[in-house]
């Protein structure tokens, strides 16, 4: 007889963003989701609602790309009422000097040793912006409370994975092992992060798993020490393989 789980975690890459339409890479840069996005969002929570999630809490960026998939989810779940934490520490992987710029710019101004290190290695950190650059978190007026030294000038994977790590600790580890079902609607490298934690992946290995397209939920299954029992993606999963976007994370 198969185990029955504990606690879930659904994880939910936000819907397709202005930066994805334009094909350009944003990171901490606050691009907001397109019609297709919404849309996008409301099929994921359209699977989720057929599923029958109740969902006991909820976490997301302090990016509204994040944060508008999440409304429409919750209300399409009729769960608004849902209590939810959103925190710049489950925000994209910052580009650094990246930001804002396609793979042809990218490749003309850094060269394609650059962006071929980005796409293959865990802990390649990208050239880092300019304080003077309006995509400077130190500009945006949602990270004031914070300590101008923490605020990224860019990071690796593997310095998205730290910043995660004390949220996760204090955060989503005690409400799992409580027994909840979570949803965290995040971005490609936070659920990147995720996966790499729960499947106990290495760097390497992480960098070659394919991440799931947007707007379509990731649920994992616990048991009570915390051992993963399932892992699976909800949705058609051959339309998925055919969902080819250039995402706001590595590719």
């Amino acid at each position: 007889m198969d185990e029955l789980p504990y606690s879930r975690m659904v994880i939910l890459r936000h819907g397709e963003s202005h930066s994805n339409l334009n094909r350009v890479y944003s990171g901490w840069y606050d691009t907001d989701l397109t019609q297709k996005g919404i849309s996008e969002s409301y099929s994921a929570a359209a699977l989720l609602k057929e599923e029958g999630f109740k969902f006991d809490i909820c976490y997301t960026s302090a990016l509204k790309r994040a944060i508008r998939t999440l409304w429409i989810t919750q209300d399409v779940l009729n769960q608004m009422h849902i209590p939810t934490v959103s925190s710049w520490r489950l925000n994209e992987c910052h580009f650094g000097a990246f930001t804002g710029l396609n793979r042809e710019d990218i490749l003309n101004q850094f060269g394609e040793d650059t962006i071929e290190k980005w796409k293959s290695s865990f802990n390649f950190v990208p050239p880092p912006i300019s304080q003077e650059s309006i995509y400077h978190p130190i500009h945006d007026k949602k990270y004031l409370s914070l300590d101008p030294a923490i605020l990224p000038n860019a990071e690796s994977l593997e310095m998205l994975n730290n910043r995660i790590d004390p949220f996760y600790q204090d955060e989503i580890f005690p409400s799992l092992m409580q027994g909840k079902t979570v949803l965290l609607v995040g971005h490609g490298n936070v659920m990147r992060s995720f996966i790499k934690r729960f499947e106990n992946l290495t760097g390497e290995e992480i960098m070659k798993r394919p991440v799931t397209p947007n707007g379509y939920p990731l649920v994992f299954e616990f048991d009570r020490s915390m051992n993963l029992i399932s892992s699976q993606m909800l949705g058609d999963k051959e339309k998925a393989k055919k969902s080819i976007y250039l995402s706001d994370g590595i590719l």
